[in-house]
């Protein structure tokens, strides 16, 4: 039987998909924005996770995502337990301005 398309595993899924059509462009966006040299960086509408993970990879810094659906960022800290997830609205969130170098 096919997996429901409201299943998060689904998305998670298709959103690593997704991803894979933007590789080079994020890849272009994180050398122009000194990913790597970043301590502190934050994804807002982070989802199931997908680019955080990416964004995680690429660095030595501490990546924060923000999501407004508690079951994609529970989902998320799952899927990809490196960066450390917050259940926020982008346009409050629970942190101090300035708190980051790169906010994706």
């Amino acid at each position: 039987m096919p997996e429901a398309s409201n299943s998060l595993s689904f998305w998670h899924r298709r959103y690593q998909h997704q991803a894979g059509w933007t590789a080079p462009l994020r890849a272009h966006a994180y050398t122009l924005a000194a990913l790597s040299a970043a301590s502190r960086i934050l994804e807002v509408g982070s989802g199931t996770g997908v680019v955080s993970a990416d964004l995680q990879a690429r660095t030595s810094g501490k990546v924060f995502g923000a999501d407004i659906e508690p079951a994609s960022t529970r989902f998320a800290a799952r899927a990809s337990p490196g960066p450390s997830y917050t259940v926020s609205d982008g346009a409050h969130l629970p942190f101090a301005a300035s708190s980051f170098e790169i906010v994706a």
